[in-house]
């Protein structure tokens, strides 16, 4: 049996002009941390080293994403991580009662994966609401696409 890795993103995410592109990226490897839950715990040092950025960089980003109200985050002490919570209604809804098209999936075929090497990315776009949308759209998402691949390191030369 295969085993899928996925992160599903809302196309409100990659159509958000409020969001830099640092910004998206940082809150969807937040997204790809969750696994189902509306809280997690991790280190901005292990955040910083899924992005491939120095640690001051994710915490401007963090900010940011606080500000925006996308997330919430408390200390939880000295020197441990913070605790991280969404906003679900921020990050998955809008005004549009058809919130099937506003997702775009991009899974990655993990079923061979070898613990000391990353896994081939065999990367599959389905994005129901595509083909409607106008040109200039499709070129954005496109580049926020092609952003994405180049920031995290397993989507790289795809």
């Amino acid at each position: 049996m295969k085993m899928i890795n996925f992160t599903q993103i809302p196309n409100l995410l990659l159509q958000n002009h409020q969001l830099s592109d640092g910004d998206l990226v940082t809150l969807l490897v937040l997204l790809s941390l969750r696994f189902g839950n509306n809280s997690i715990f991790y280190s901005q040092e292990h955040i910083a080293r899924l992005r491939g950025k120095k640690k001051r960089t994710i915490q401007m980003h963090l900010k940011r994403l606080k500000q925006l109200g996308f997330i919430d985050y408390k200390k939880r002490g000295y020197s441990t991580s913070n605790l991280y919570t969404f906003n679900d209604e921020k990050i998955f809804t809008n005004d549009s009662n058809n919130s099937e098209k506003n997702f775009t999936t991009i899974t990655r075929d993990i079923s061979s994966h070898k613990s000391n090497k990353v896994p081939p990315n065999n990367t599959k776009v389905n994005n129901t609401n595509y083909n409607n949308m106008s040109d200039e759209e499709k070129e954005r998402i496109n580049q926020k696409i092609k952003e994405i691949r180049e920031t995290l390191p397993f989507l790289k030369n795809k």
